[in-house]
């Protein structure tokens, strides 16, 4: 255990809570927090929090906290790593501030967010940019005309170089618009978002390559004991319950919104205005997952589809795949971004080195759709004992207990072969709630985009026609 002075799972003790004002007053809030929050989301870009009291001593109106302060926060939890979460060195900074009335003072909540999200507010960008797309990105993210941020950067490799322009654009908006275009040599998608650890620019191949962060139980009977005991036992005791899914929602698997969203299949009519001609792009699920950057097969294991693709749903005997037209989008491009092939990529000089290669982006569009849809549609919302370890884009593995199980079996596999495995942390949130007792908790979203076991490949029969 990394810290020696807790006696309970979810326990944490506030080393710093300071908002320095506009008039360079500290104003000390330890003593009269209620509820610390911390929003981590790999689709937001940036992190925020929020912070709610009860101010019985007019701390809001004698200190002038009305935005645009400087919050210096510190707290600690038991875990297995010497880890804090810790914005002394990089304060958040107050965007909003609301009131209301509350027996005999005001219940005051805070929203915050980093200082790259106030300064992205602040910003816009006219301005052209060639090379790789993950350098680019670390240029928005680190030149000061831009984020100006010196915090930790992590990014993978993008694939090729690229001719971008940014037309008037906030840094993050601009940053989206890259991530939507960068891939990998295996046509993997990018995000960008923030964590607690810093800023992120990853494909979701290298998150899916990553070792499982740790190991979680959803759905066992097992009990703890939380009183005072030996240090060896109560650590025992901890270690445990940090491992154990306190509750857990599904996520609505809906087949309909998949195949509205393109999930299975999808079509796009790519309009070349320099070439003065257009491309019939289509997508299926099964070209996309050929590729084998699932969470499952990325670490070695054998990964199958979350769906039975192979399965007819209609009287012809068609495939999710094959109705394209279930989503449909329309795309305009000057010529750098069609397929392969066509004029406008060829070298205009052709005694010198050209370094921008052919691209088909405009496929990679498809593929990427493709990918965002699971983000919320294949997953499950899990709550659990806090670990500031944990962060968004960490890949933990869930065992998942059957409904019913046959405890006198000892050969009976006891968890779900499908639901149990790997999954992506997409969102998550940090609570911390100084109620009688102190508790931190975490509630996060969890995907996966792959399973262990395969569906069955038996077609049923075809349904006959009513009419």
């Amino acid at each position: 255990m990394a810290q020696d002075n807790y006696n309970y799972s979810g326990s944490f003790e506030v080393e710093e809570c300071v908002l320095k004002t506009h008039h360079g007053t500290d104003v000390d809030l330890d003593g009269v927090l209620s509820v610390v929050s911390v929003y981590e989301d790999i689709m937001q870009g940036f992190l925020t929090a929020n912070i709610s009291f009860l101010d019985t001593n007019d701390l809001v109106l004698r200190n002038g906290i009305v935005g645009n302060e400087y919050c210096y926060l510190k707290l600690i939890t038991p875990s297995s790593e010497d880890v804090s979460l810790d914005f002394t060195k990089d304060p958040l900074i107050v965007t909003s501030v609301s009131q209301k009335n509350e027996g005999q003072g005001r219940f005051v909540s805070l929203t915050l967010a980093s200082r790259e999200y106030m300064k992205n507010s602040r910003t816009r960008i006219s301005q052209s940019f060639s090379g790789n797309m993950s350098e680019i990105v670390r240029r928005l993210v680190k030149e000061k005309q831009f984020l100006g941020s010196d915090k930790r950067f992590l990014t993978d490799d993008s694939f090729g170089l690229e001719r971008v322009v940014v037309p008037n654009l906030r840094p993050l908006t601009a940053i989206q618009m890259i991530a939507q275009r960068a891939k990998t040599k295996k046509d993997s998608p990018f995000v960008f978002f923030e964590t607690t650890k810093g800023l992120h620019f990853f494909s979701f191949d290298m998150i899916n390559r990553q070792n499982t962060k740790t190991t979680f139980t959803l759905g066992a009977s097992d009990t703890y004991d939380n009183k005072p005991s030996k240090s060896s036992q109560l650590e025992a005791n901890i270690v445990r319950q940090l491992g154990q899914v306190e509750n857990d929602n599904l996520i609505s698997n809906s087949v309909l919104l998949n195949t509205l969203n393109g999930m299975y299949s999808s079509r796009m009519l790519l309009h070349d205005i320099y070439n003065k001609t257009y491309h019939d792009l289509k997508f299926r699920y099964s070209d996309a997952f050929s590729k084998k950057n699932d969470i499952e097969t990325s670490i070695g294991e054998t990964g199958h589809p979350v769906f039975p693709i192979s399965s007819s749903v209609d009287e012809d005997g068609k495939t999710v795949e094959d109705f394209h037209d279930s989503y449909f989008s329309l795309q305009s491009t000057s010529g750098f971004n069609t397929p392969k092939g066509s004029v406008h990529n060829i070298n205009p000089y052709p005694n010198t080195i050209y370094p921008f290669e052919e691209s088909s982006i405009s496929d990679h569009l498809l593929t990427r759709n493709h990918k965002m849809a699971f983000l919320d549609r294949m997953g499950m919302t899990i709550d659990m004992v806090g670990n500031l370890s944990i962060q968004a884009s960490d890949v933990i593995r869930l065992n998942v207990y059957k409904a019913k199980t046959d405890v006198d079996n000892e050969d009976e596999d006891l968890y779900d072969e499908r639901l149990t495995g790997r999954y992506i942390i997409t969102r998550l949130r940090h609570t911390f709630d100084f109620g009688n007792p102190k508790k931190h908790t975490i509630q996060a979203t969890v995907i996966k985009d792959s399973v262990t076991k395969p569906y069955s490949s038996n077609l049923p029969p075809n349904p006959k026609r009513l009419i």
